[in-house]
Order: C-alpha cells, then sequence, then structure tokens
C-alpha cells in the first residue's frame, strides 16, 4: 500500500514518484515505521505527514525520528489512524459545535444539507492538513 500511496503524495511536486529524488527515502521511512509499529503499521495518508517533514529534514534518520514521535502520541492523530471511532466521532461532535458557535450560517448550511463534517476532516487530520495547503 505504501508504493501505491507514494506517487500520489504532493503528486503536483512529483519528488515522491517513482524515480525521483525522495521515493526511495520517503518508501524507506514509511517502512521502516510499519515495521517498528506493526500493531498500527501503515495507514494511508501518512505519506503526507513523513513527505512535509522529509522535505523540511532531508534526511531519512531524522525524519524517522520526528515522525515516530508524531505518529506515537496518544492524542488525536493517533485515534483517527488507529480508527478508534469513538474517540473520532467525539472530534467530529466538537468541530461542528464550535462550527455552530463560530459560524452559525456555515453551520446551517450544514444541518439544512445534511453535511457531515466527517466528508473531509478525518482527510484533513490524517494528513495534519498537509495535503489542503
Amino acid at each position: 500500500m505504501i508504493e501505491e500511496d507514494l506517487h500520489r503524495t504532493y503528486s503536483e511536486m512529483k519528488v515522491f514518484r517513482y524515480g525521483e529524488k525522495l521515493y526511495q527515502p520517503l518508501k524507506n521511512v514509511l517502512l521502516a515505521y510499519s515495521l517498528f509499529r506493526p500493531d498500527l503499521g501503515y495507514v494511508q495518508g501518512m505519506s503526507y505527514v513523513a513527505g512535509c517533514i522529509l522535505l523540511h529534514y532531508g534526511n531519512e534518520l531524522d525524519t524517522f525520528i520526528f515522525f515516530a514521535n508524531i505518529m506515537n502520541r496518544e492524542d488525536m492523530l493517533f485515534n483517527f489512524y488507529s480508527f478508534d471511532m469513538d474517540k473520532v466521532n467525539l472530534v467530529f461532535h466538537i468541530f461542528m459545535r464550535l462550527m455552530r458557535e463560530k459560524l452559525p450560517k456555515l453551520y446551517e448550511i450544514f444541518v439544512t444539507t445534511g453535511l457531515s463534517c466527517s466528508i473531509f476532516l478525518f482527510e484533513w487530520v490524517v494528513a495534519l492538513y498537509s495535503n489542503i495547503f
């Protein structure tokens, strides 16, 4: 699954495609993490987080350490990657509540049309918002 995701990671930049400069380093970081945490393994979206770190750090070891530290925290990101849906749904509920308080007109549109924040928020969180910038 890792190889399938690499070419989609920041696809407009093309640096993570097969044969390009950062393809193998990103693949190595993600493979290493999946071996380091076999209970979690690789989950789609991790390539965006690791790719962003790799773009800034430039080397695999530092990227792996930073990435592992982020992933291993028992907080919202880990809950999303481990698909702990009780905790994920709590985040969705809090998001909608904040929208109701801070953006009431937008909240009304969501309610009226039956939209759920789950259609975009899950993807945003697992990629740490890096895939939408």
